[in-house]
């Protein structure tokens, strides 16, 4: 044997211990519970490696551009002659269906399709009584009728200095989610030390939580200047424009076409970028670290299943029963809210609605 192979063997004997002493090191290692930095964490969101599959705050931004826009243009549209074509009336109302004709476009819940109000019957800006606005809608649509059902339970909302309205929350008929309140009437009152220690309208009522009342414009039937004790009967409904979808009347299609977020495990279609009502959440699953998480109206059902079993969750709103979420596939992709267990029940509009983790979807 010459030297240059008796070097080559000893090269070779040492590289093989090496490699016995570094898996051996790293198997006394996985053992070892791994303490993370609150800077560790952030840098690891931040890592390069790890990228955002859909800029959603982008995407939530243009359908609610694209959603304003089509809800003013519906206003200014001529009814259309009957269509021939077949047409389904699931959801719809009796008065409803027996208009088809002259109704073109019609509102209907974002989460089940059910009909809900005709553009026929939107209240002129004008002619509104205030101007609402929702925790998950800045936008409203005052309907002067809709297809919807009433809580039994009242609120009181207040609408400026000056008057106080009792308000019921609406719900879908059809999937019983929230879709905005029913303004009952007003009552004028004297100040605000009144309104807190007295009970204007007989007993002390809830505050409605998650909805905002501008104060009364001039042509506005609440006037300042009225008596004291005045009661003005208005029974106006406002939903959320992110609660609801513009259909076609005769063919029950979205008007505009809408984009599918997809999971990113199969590719099944998750959700649709008009369902986004928030892009600001955080949410992980089990164990790991919060990451970005969105809050949806609906999910494609045929394509998610639950895991059935609720569990008490602490959020930064208050107490919810939860449930997980999964892709047909069998992917984690999120969560849903099944009950609110706050006392005031100020989270009552997010029950039956979900929350996706932002890295388990891609758009389509």
């Amino acid at each position: 044997m010459s030297l240059v192979q008796i070097l080559r063997c000893f090269l070779r004997q040492r590289d093989s211990t090496d490699d016995i002493d570094s898996t051996d090191n790293l198997r006394l290692r996985r053992g070892v519970q791994t303490v993370y930095s609150e800077e560790d964490v952030r840098a690891a969101q931040q890592s390069p490696t790890k990228v955002d599959t859909v800029d959603l705050a982008a995407c939530m931004h243009d359908e609610t551009q694209r959603r304003n826009k089509l809800f003013e243009e519906v206003l200014h549209t001529q009814p259309a002659v009957r269509s021939s074509k077949a047409r389904r009336d699931d959801g719809a109302h009796i008065t409803y269906k027996m208009a088809r004709a002259a109704s073109t476009r019609v509102y209907c819940c974002g989460a089940c399709g059910a009909w809900v109000g005709r553009p026929q019957e939107v209240v002129p800006k004008e002619q509104r009584v205030l101007r609402i606005s929702l925790d998950d809608s800045e936008q409203t649509v005052c309907l002067d009728a809709s297809n919807v059902r009433a809580h039994d339970q009242i609120l009181e909302l207040s609408a400026g200095e000056a008057w106080l309205c009792r308000v019921r929350r609406l719900c879908c008929a059809r999937c019983d989610v929230v879709l905005g309140v029913r303004v009952d009437d007003a009552k004028r009152v004297q100040t605000a030390e009144e309104r807190g220690h007295s009970a204007p309208f007989g007993r002390r009522l809830h505050s409605a939580p998650g909805v905002r009342a501008c104060a009364p414009s001039e042509s506005s039937v609440l006037q300042p200047t009225a008596p004291v004790g005045t009661l003005v009967w208005l029974e106006q409904c406002y939903l959320g424009a992110r609660y609801l979808r513009l259909l076609d009347a005769h063919t029950d299609v979205p008007v505009h076409a809408v984009m599918p977020l997809l999971c990113t495990g199969c590719g099944r279609t998750l959700t649709f970028t008009d369902q986004l009502l928030c892009v600001k959440r955080r949410w992980g699953f089990n164990a790991s670290p919060p990451e970005k998480a969105c809050y949806v109206n609906s999910l494609c059902k045929a394509n998610i299943k639950r895991r059935a079993d609720p569990f008490e969750e602490q959020l930064a709103q208050g107490r919810m029963d939860m449930d997980d979420v999964f892709c047909a596939c069998g992917k984690q992709v999120g969560y849903k809210f099944c009950r609110d267990k706050t006392s005031n029940l100020r989270n009552q509009h997010q029950v039956g609605r979900y929350g996706l983790v932002q890295s388990c979807l891609k758009k389509a």
